[in-house]
């Protein structure tokens, strides 16, 4: 029983034309005579070999571009952030900073007194921190919620409740301080990136198998998609994509130890 694939040179037909054969193989081999069985290996096997130089470059060309989008958009957030820190004038920064400091210092100092109705540690910290917000000066809004973020907690409850309370939003606030508009959509494309980046690894590894190269995640594998992989992974630690060049050691599978001098 001789047969060819349909369409052969279509390339846009190569995946289903492949998975048919396969189909008809698992679901029919055992229908098969032997040489049937063989013919349709071959002629698989024959489709494969052809299509790995030419869907191979396409896939992997796509698969490194998603890479390098994905470096230029980390590129673009450090570009971004470098940007945030330099609207702040350092000197103005470090004055508003000390001058903070010392008012809430003094308002940690002050005796408490329940018995009393002055204004409590807390309630003078709060006073400060709202004329920081409120003045629309961003070196007095930075200076007032680093200083805060690191208040000590009281031992008194009732204190150390309000005073945890403003450390807590201080920190929020914080994160909606430092965001610009530049920061916030390097940090959206840089989430798409990496989602393309999940996509087309998906479909590197699709590939690989359909083309009879086995999975691109087995550590032992020489194929070219195998070694395209590696040069994308997750930190075990921080869970950021860390990217290799094509020469480094993760990619090529070839470590090198340090000779040993003998004596």
């Amino acid at each position: 029983m001789q047969r060819s694939f349909r369409n052969s040179s279509t390339p846009q037909n190569w995946e289903a034309e492949i998975q048919d054969y396969q189909n008809e193989l698992n679901n029919h081999g055992h229908e098969m005579s032997a040489y049937e069985r063989n013919v349709i290996s071959r002629e698989i096997k024959r489709r494969q070999e052809e299509l790995i130089p030419k869907v191979g470059a396409l896939v992997i060309g796509e698969w490194k571009s998603a890479i390098e989008n994905y470096k230029n958009a980390q590129e673009t957030i450090n570009a971004e952030r470098t940007k945030e820190i330099n609207r702040f004038d350092s000197a103005k920064f470090n004055a508003e900073l000390q001058n903070v400091n010392t008012r809430v210092n003094m308002a940690l100092r002050a005796d408490v007194n329940e018995l009393k109705n002055d204004p409590k540690p807390s309630a003078k910290i709060a006073a400060i921190y709202s004329e920081a917000m409120q003045s629309g000066d961003i070196h007095k809004q930075r200076a007032a919620v680093e200083v805060i973020k690191a208040v000590p907690l009281p031992t008194l409850p009732s204190e150390r409740i309000a005073i945890n309370q403003m450390i807590q939003n201080a920190a929020a606030v914080e994160r909606e301080l430092r965001q610009t508009e530049g920061t916030i959509k390097a940090q959206q494309d840089a989430a798409q990136a990496e989602n393309d980046i999940l996509a087309k690894k998906e479909k590197l590894n699709k590939v690989s198998q359909v083309l009879g190269m086995g999975s691109v995640d087995d550590v032992f594998s020489n194929s070219p998609f195998a070694k395209a992989a590696r040069l994308v992974e997750r930190d075990r630690t921080t869970g950021e994509i860390v990217i290799h060049n094509e020469e480094d050691p993760e990619v090529t599978g070839v470590f090198w130890g340090k000779a040993e001098l003998t004596t």
